[in-house]
């Protein structure tokens, strides 16, 4: 609050004239009381009754009045008291300069001022002018100018605030101007006031107010946070990659942060792009961006002058400014290649929905030369047609596939069919790409047809078509073309024996054995006694194999009429396994008692459930073996 101080010259007035006037006022007003003449009485006695007196009667007074001669023309009235002459005028004097000669007008302060030198008032120390703040290398510099007028300031007082307006105790002193804030922190606005001081007096507070906010740190711009976005027609943006072909629109984003704006906003930021872009100096616009699941405070669509060529990197940088002048200068941003081929296939498959494996070559290696195997109409048996195929492919494409088909009109009405990014695997092998599984409804004889493959990737590059081979089966698996039993022909069943079946074709390992994928299966396989008929192998039982059945001793392995044990006897360690897709092969371990060899014929006896890769099923057959003896 502000409060007013006495106007400490007058005040000084009046109390010298109390002194001087009042004193012999005093001393002459107990000698008029002494000698007063009360009204009514005399010295002598009582007052004798006399004739009115023009004189009008006066009100009773406490105080004598002095005896006198002297005519009444001059008395006065005060306080019920008569007096006369001189008395009376010194008296109503002093009592106007008690009564209007004390001063009671302050002055306005807006901080608290001791007064201690006589005669001078804090009035007469004026406030500095010209209030104004900065920053430095080191601190936030406060300046303003000494007051035109007044006693000169012998120092100041700085004040500092949070709040505009609002002030407390000094911050600090000096005897001049600028007066340096080194503990202003960085990003936080300050508010400052200076009063003059002299001696002890201390003016009111400056007029105006200064303020600053100190930033002495640059933008910060990453190249991981600036990247430039190619969207093609109808297509959704990429990043980091520009289509070389013309079409589709370019925009360049960046992401610049700063300590005083954590938004970025207030900054003056630039793009700059050399050749073929060949854009500088471009001024970004601040707001708030998403592209592509990524977020950024700046943009700016670019016009270019050309494109890089294909795999060609467009480098560019960013200038960012914040409003103290603290600028990051050309920091690299993350480089735009250029893409100008579709994807290439790098391997493909159409393969049979229903057993879903691969035709090999004949080693155990899955390679490049391997194919797959579907089936077409006329095909009736309602699984495979159920099934149907599916197209599988890996592709390799700089930017990225975005959409991949096949023509497949050789083998379904529908002119294509197209795939999906969606994982499969088929016979261990991995594919990125895949369709969903269709039916082959075109009547396509028994032969090798070409099915291509196209894709396109996600800046709208469309890639070559490339040829998948596809193998068209409509004949179901037949007889072996071999049989071949292994032995060091000692006549005995030892160690290391095996038989190999061979089949015309390509064999799926699960319909031997349900989820089987042709790798070893290990069992005790047992030599059964077949009395006076034929003794066998009863794999089904002992491999839990469907594939071996018979009118003779069923789901068997038939050694033959002539008997080799008179009881069972168990061979453990015994293996089974496709060597490669169109042979089985059976490896002996050894028996618990010793086995002789009786003939050199087996016959093996294959049911309806044995199917092909491409999924055909079999006919029931048998397959008579004749070698040399184990």
């Amino acid at each position: 609050m502000r409060r007013r101080a006495p106007r400490t010259g007058v005040v000084a007035i009046a109390l010298v004239a109390i002194v001087v006037v009042g004193w012999p006022l005093f001393l002459l007003l107990r000698r008029a009381r002494a000698a007063a003449t009360v009204d009514g009485a005399t010295p002598a006695g009582p007052r004798a009754e006399a004739a009115p007196s023009p004189v009008p009667a006066r009100p009773p007074t406490p105080f004598a009045a002095a005896a006198s001669t002297a005519p009444e023309a001059s008395a006065g009235w005060m306080g019920g008291l008569r007096l006369r002459g001189v008395r009376s005028t010194a008296f109503v004097c002093l009592s106007l300069l008690v009564l209007v000669g004390v001063p009671t007008t302050w002055a306005t302060l807006t901080d608290q001022v001791t007064v201690a030198q006589v005669g001078v008032t804090a009035g007469s120390v004026l406030p500095p002018t010209g209030m104004a703040a900065a920053q430095t290398a080191t601190a936030a510099r406060v300046t303003w100018a000494a007051p035109a007028s007044g006693l000169a300031p012998d120092g100041y007082k700085v004040y500092r605030s949070l709040t505009s307006g609002s002030y407390s105790g000094a911050l600090g002193t000096t005897a001049a101007s600028p007066y340096d804030d080194a503990s202003a922190v960085e990003c936080t606005p300050y508010f400052y006031k200076a009063t003059s001081t002299r001696v002890n007096l201390e003016s009111v507070a400056s007029a105006t107010e200064a303020s600053v906010t100190v930033d002495r740190t640059a933008p910060i711009v990453t190249a991981a946070n600036a990247h430039v976005y190619f969207t093609p027609p109808s297509m959704a943006p990429v990043k980091d990659f520009v289509r070389v072909a013309a079409g589709g629109v370019i925009e360049a984003y960046a992401q610049v942060t700063d300590n005083c704006s954590p938004t970025g906003s207030g900054l003056t930021v630039t793009f700059n792009f050399p050749a073929p872009f060949n854009v500088s100096g471009a001024a970004a616009t601040f707001g708030s961006y998403s592209v592509a699941g990524d977020t950024y405070n700046y943009k700016y669509t670019v016009t270019p002058a050309a494109r890089p060529a294909n795999t060609v990197p467009q480098s560019w940088t960013v200038t960012a400014v914040d409003a103290k002048g603290n600028a990051a200068t050309g920091v690299a941003a993350t480089p735009a290649v250029g893409d100008g081929v579709g994807p290439t296939l790098t391997r493909g498959e159409v393969v049979s929905g229903y057993t879903n494996f691969l035709y090999n070559n004949g080693d155990a290696v899955d390679d490049a030369t391997e194919i797959g195997e579907v089936v077409t109409t006329p095909a009736t048996d309602a699984l495979v047609k159920s099934a149907g195929f599916r197209v599988y492919g890996n592709f390799a494409d700089a930017s990225g596939v975005d959409s991949a088909n096949a023509t497949t009109n050789v083998l379904r009405s529908a002119t294509t069919t197209p795939l999906a990014a969606t994982p499969a695997s088929t016979n261990g092998l991995a594919w990125a790409w895949s369709s969903a599984a269709v039916v082959a409804n075109v009547a396509t004889a028994a032969s090798t047809v070409a099915v291509p493959v196209t894709a396109t990737d996600v800046l709208g590059n469309v890639g070559s078509p490339t040829n998948v081979s596809v193998e068209i089966d409509n004949t179901p698996i037949g007889a072996t073309s071999t049989c071949a039993q292994t032995g060091n022909g000692s006549g005995t069943l030892n160690v290391g024996d095996g038989t190999d079946l061979n089949f015309l074709d390509t064999v799926w390992p699960a319909s031997f054995r349900s989820t089987w994928d042709g790798t070893a299966a290990s069992a005790t396989a047992v030599l059964r006694d077949g009395g006076t008929g034929t003794d066998y192998f009863a794999f089904n039982t002992d491999f839990a194999m469907s594939l071996f059945q018979g009118v003779t001793n069923a789901n068997a392995m038939d050694l033959g009429s002539k008997p080799w044990v008179g009881a069972n006897v168990n061979v453990p360690s015994t293996t089974i396994a496709m060597s490669n897709r169109t042979t089985l092969r059976i490896a002996y371990g050894a028996p618990a008692t010793a086995v002789t060899n009786q003939n050199k014929t087996t016959t093996s006896y294959f049911g309806a459930t044995l199917r092909d890769a491409a999924g055909n099923p079999s006919t029931a057959f048998s397959e008579t073996c004749v070698s040399n003896a184990w």
